[in-house]
């Protein structure tokens, strides 16, 4: 190998190999319970665009009952887990 460049792989040192999400259905005995809900936001500039592959991701996050949007700014980061929050 000529000038041979080191790959960085996964999502943050330490974080865990295998990263995804197990869809629950919310049931009366898990009532009171606090449970993990999966959140994409895919941060954009103010001309920044969606590739299909981000707009397949965060459609699937939300399919599977999970938080997903577009944010610009912190503050539309917030909004958009506040609104989808209280969707449930």
């Amino acid at each position: 190998m000529r000038d041979p460049v080191p790959v960085r792989y996964g999502l943050e040192v330490g974080s865990s190999d295998l990263i995804g999400f197990v869809s629950t259905e919310i049931l009366p005995n898990m009532v009171g319970q606090k449970i993990a809900i999966f959140t994409a936001i895919e941060v954009k500039s103010d001309t920044g665009k969606l590739t299909e592959a981000q707009e397949n991701f965060l459609r699937m996050v939300d399919n599977f009952g999970g938080i997903s949007g577009v944010a610009h700014s912190v503050q539309e980061a917030q909004e958009i887990i506040r609104k989808k929050s209280q969707q449930g």
